[in-house]
C-alpha cells in the first residue's frame, strides 16, 4: 500500500474523528449573548481586599524606613566622620541595607499578616481581575506603604538633633556668655599697642 492510498482510505475516519473532537465540550465557544457581567462582590469585599493587601504592606514600609533611618545615622557617625560622606550618601547607604533586610524579611512579614486574622474575600478568578479589586488592592498597597513608612519614622523622636546643640552653642558664644570667651577684640588691640611701645 501507497502513502497515498492510504491517506485516501483512512480520510472518512479521520474527517469524522476530527468533527466529533471540534463538537465536544473543549472547542465549544461560549455563547456571550447570554453573559452576565460578574459582580464584584460588595462594597465590603472590596474593602476587605483593600485591607488584606495593606497590612504587610504596613510592614514593609515600618521596616524600610526604621531600618534606613537608624542604619544611615549610624553610617553618618561612623563611616561619616572620617571618610568625609554626605548625610544623603549615608541616607543611600542606609536604604540598600534597608532593602536587603526588607528582601530578607519579606516571608516573616506575610506570616504575620496572615496571623493578624484578616483572610481575603472569597472572589472568583473574574471577580478578582476586575477594576474594583484590583483598584481596591492597588490603594490598600499604597496606604498601607504611607502608614508603614510614617510608623517607621519613629526613630526620629529618639534621636539628639546635634546641629541644634551646634547652634545653641554658637549662639552663646556671639552672645559673650561662654565663660572661656571672654577676651574682646579691643582687649587684644590693647595688649598688641602696650607691647609695641
Amino acid at each position: 500500500m501507497t502513502p497515498a492510498s492510504f491517506i485516501k482510505a483512512k480520510t472518512p475516519a479521520l474527517m469524522r474523528i476530527t468533527g466529533e473532537v471540534l463538537s465536544s465540550e473543549l472547542f465549544r465557544m461560549p455563547d456571550l449573548s447570554r453573559r452576565e457581567e460578574p459582580h464584584h462582590g460588595g462594597s465590603f469585599r472590596v474593602l476587605l481586599m483593600g485591607l488584606v493587601n495593606a497590612l504587610p504592606f504596613i510592614g514593609f514600609g515600618f521596616l524600610d524606613n526604621f531600618t534606613m533611618i537608624i542604619a544611615g545615622d549610624y553610617i553618618e557617625h561612623t563611616l561619616g566622620l572620617f571618610m568625609c560622606i554626605s548625610t544623603m550618601a549615608a541616607a543611600a547607604l542606609g536604604n540598600t541595607i534597608s532593602d536587603v533586610i526588607g528582601i530578607g524579611s519579606a516571608f516573616y512579614v506575610e506570616k504575620l499578616a496572615e496571623m493578624s486574622g484578616v483572610r481575603p474575600p472569597k472572589l472568583t478568578p473574574i471577580q478578582l481581575e476586575m477594576k474594583a479589586s484590583r483598584r481596591a488592592a492597588n490603594l490598600g498597597r499604597v496606604w498601607g506603604i504611607t502608614i508603614g513608612c510614617l510608623l517607621g519614622m519613629c526613630p526620629l523622636l529618639f534621636m539628639k538633633d546635634e546641629d541644634k546643640e551646634d547652634k545653641k552653642k554658637g549662639d552663646k558664644k556671639d552672645n559673650g556668655e561662654d565663660a572661656n570667651s571672654q577676651t574682646t577684640p579691643e582687649l587684644v588691640v590693647l595688649e598688641g599697642s602696650s607691647s609695641s611701645k
